[in-house]
């Protein structure tokens, strides 16, 4: 019999997909080998709650992978989890009896109290034994695990249906960021908090650590641009938040390093509907200002919507078409206050940031 067996443990989140392969000796796990894949699953998620087939493949394409890394393991060292995309998506089962043939090993979809429990768990074998009250927190990309206790297990466990993925996509669709917007999301997200923020006060924890790839993300930023020892405190996150708004846009955020995946796209920038009027304002001003840097503060109507046809040019999703009656409906709808409407010397429709002045 084999002392030390391997294990494997696979989590098909909601931002990404991990495999992690141990070695398990006494009550101590020691990691091996880990697999990761950005697979945005959740950015594949619908209005009518069912997975597109892009954001399927991607989830087929990273566990073809790992399967071959698992080929031989017995099914008794082998678990897959499957968490909240596919525990509120409706053809859920579709994909996964997909992803278990391809696997060749059951995926069970757990619930969020479940999730958070072995999140606790992770990190408890991942950090020097204690005594200490953890407090663990793990932003995931459609839910958010909280979990307190002492040892290996939790004494509180809770999961909240917040995330970076649906938190961006319901706040940022175009990726526009201003403080009134940011603090919007805030809001919805204190919302969501404020039902166990008691039960986790009481709990009594005297340390918090925070679990997920969005947290190590931030910890990174403040400890390269801002100082930062590798924490995340209430002053970092000030510092970054300014840095958001300043940015005004998810694809004018200036972090060497930094990926649009973390925020669930590989591109903001496109438009995908018809009546997308604020995205359609934001691609125009972020070319307005392009101009602008350039010395050409007004901008033909014609030109803008050129520019933003070349700017969806060779890429695999389909895309609706800009048009100048698109840009017409978002005139009417968001261009009020922050694009002035003008003409050239020719009479031909043109565009300019109104804080520009007129012309």
């Amino acid at each position: 019999m084999d002392k030390c067996p391997q294990i494997a443990a696979l989590d098909l989140g909601s931002n990404s997909f991990r495999l992690e392969i141990g070695r398990v000796e006494g009550a101590q796990v020691y990691v091996q080998d880990s697999l990761r894949s950005n697979v945005r699953l959740a950015a594949g998620l619908g209005t009518d709650k069912r997975l597109d087939e892009a954001a399927q493949l991607r989830g087929l394409e990273a566990l073809s992978r790992f399967a071959q890394r698992i080929a031989g393991f017995p099914a008794t060292r082998v678990r897959a989890v499957a968490t909240n995309t596919l525990r509120v998506a409706r053809n859920a089962g579709e994909f996964i009896a997909r992803a278990q043939t391809l696997l060749g090993f059951p995926i069970e979809v757990i619930a969020g109290r479940e999730e958070a429990r072995l999140i606790f768990n992770g990190v408890a074998h991942s950090v020097p034994a204690n005594q200490e009250r953890r407090l663990v927190v793990d932003i995931g990309g459609g839910s958010t695990e909280f979990s307190v206790g002492t040892g290996f297990e939790p004494a509180l466990m809770e999961s909240l249906y917040v995330g970076a993925i649906n938190s961006t996509l319901l706040h940022f669709p175009d990726g526009f960021i201003d403080d009134f917007t940011l603090k919007q999301a805030e809001l919805a997200a204190r919302r969501e908090i404020e039902v166990i923020a008691a039960g986790v006060r009481e709990s009594g924890w005297t340390v918090a650590i925070a679990s997920s790839g969005t947290a190590r993300t931030i910890a990174r930023l403040l400890a390269e641009h801002n100082g930062g020892d590798g924490t995340i405190g209430i002053a970092g996150m000030r510092w970054l938040r300014r840095k958001l708004v300043a940015a005004g846009n998810i694809d004018r955020i200036a972090f060497a390093g930094l990926k649009f995946g973390v925020f669930g796209y590989d591109k903001l920038t496109l438009v995908k509907t018809a009546v997308d009027a604020r995205r359609l304002r934001a691609l125009t001003i972020g070319e307005l200002e392009d101009a602008a840097a350039r010395g050409d503060t007004l901008r033909p109507r014609d030109d803008i919507v050129t520019a933003l046809r070349l700017r969806a040019a060779g890429t695999l999703e389909e895309r609706t078409e800009v048009t100048a009656d698109l840009l017409a409906v978002a005139e009417a709808e968001e261009f009020e206050g922050e694009i002035r409407i003008a003409h050239m010397a020719d009479e031909r429709p043109a565009y300019q940031i109104e804080r520009l002045g007129t012309v």
